[in-house]
Formats: structure tokens, sequence, C-alpha cells
């Protein structure tokens, strides 16, 4: 089954639709987290899809559109300009529980001891002894403002932390619509997407094999 998308949405003219507040009600009944990331008032429709490779591979979607902004000039004037605005999906990478999963980094950075003399060249001596410092470096799964990065990078910086994740929310201003991605049951995301590559791989060396006969027969 083709998984739903916010740019199958936009290419189907379904970005204007609205669902019957009773069903997105429903959702939100199922899925209480969806409104810790995205306000209730913003979502006019919800999707629930499973997780597939065009899921992970696909860029995240993104479109312009022109507005008229209001400017004043010196004499406190108002004149209109004509901008370019941008509406941009918004991914979530979530636990079981729907809270966003982080992947942080405790490394620490050595700075080796050294010499230099303080004041040009005939002064002192100066030893500074080695220096150990404990760096954090966060990366979080929350993406969507401005970067072109899919789903499958963004798990990729998780690294180990990507087994954590057991839904994936999108949200599209220009759509209205929340896609909830639920990862295939029993087995860890990072596993499953392992075996995916596997099974194009088999694909690809029998589609290779089957050039190779073809070509022999001729």
């Amino acid at each position: 089954m083709e998984a739903i998308s916010q740019k199958k949405l936009v290419e189907s003219g379904k970005q204007g639709y609205e669902m019957p507040s009773t069903k997105v009600e429903a959702f939100l009944g199922e899925f209480p987290w969806i409104t810790s990331h995205i306000f209730q008032s913003w979502i006019r429709q919800i999707y629930v899809s499973r997780i597939t490779p065009e899921v992970l591979s696909n860029n995240l979607a993104a479109h312009q559109y022109p507005y008229k902004e209001k400017c004043y000039n010196e004499d406190g004037c108002a004149y209109y300009k004509h901008s370019i605005g941008h509406y941009r999906e918004k991914v979530f990478l979530l636990d079981g529980s729907g809270s966003v999963v982080n992947h942080v980094e405790k490394k620490e950075v050595v700075e080796p001891a050294y010499s230099r003399r303080r004041l040009f060249l005939l002064g002192p001596i100066v030893h500074f002894p080695e220096k150990k410092e404990l760096v954090v470096d966060e990366v979080n799964s929350c993406k969507g403002y401005g970067s072109p990065d899919s789903v499958n990078v963004l798990l990729n910086k998780l690294k180990d932390d990507a087994d954590k994740v057991r839904f994936i929310l999108s949200y599209y201003e220009k759509t209205g619509a929340a896609i909830i991605y639920k990862s295939p049951p029993g087995i860890l995301l990072r596993k499953w997407i392992q075996i995916q590559i596997e099974v194009e791989r088999v694909a690809l060396k029998l589609e290779c094999q089957a050039i190779d006969a073809e070509a022999v027969a001729k």
C-alpha cells in the first residue's frame, strides 16, 4: 500500500480540504501527544500511514508563495512591497510515548600543554598545562525549517538513538495536514531499513542477471 505524503496531498488538490471535526477529534483522542508538537487549531486533516522506503528517502515538502508586505518610509507613509514566503514541512521523530527523540554525544576535547613568551621575544616563558573540556553535542530530530534533508538523513544523525523512533509526525502548513507514520511492528526501525536495502540489492542483482541473459540470447 502506497503511503500518503504532504506532496501527494498538494498534487491531489487536498491542500484546502478540511476533515469533519469529529474525525479530527477521534484521531487526537488516539494520539493525544500530537498537540504537544502542533497547535490543534492548525490541524485541518489527519492521516495515519505505515513507514515506507519512499517516506524515508523523499525530501521534505516545500513551496513558495508571493505576498505583499506592509512597510513604512522615513516620512511614516505606508507602502507595500512584494515578498516571497515559504511553506515548509515540519517533521518530528518520536518515541513510543510521543516524545521527541534526540541524540546527545559527550566528547572530551583535550588541548595539549604548550609554552610561549608572554611579552615580546625577551619576555618570560609562560607554561600552559594540558586542558580538558567536556563538550556536549545534541542532535534534535525535529526538522523542516528550511532543511532539504530527508527523514533517512535525520535518522542517521540520531545514530543508535534512532532505534527509539516509533512514530514520525509530519505537519505542513500548506495542507494543514498532520500525518502519523507508524514504524513496522516487532522490529527496530534501523533493522527494517537494512532489510529493505537488502531486498533492493537482491532485486537489482536479479535485474542485472536478466539483462546479461538477454544479451547472451541475442
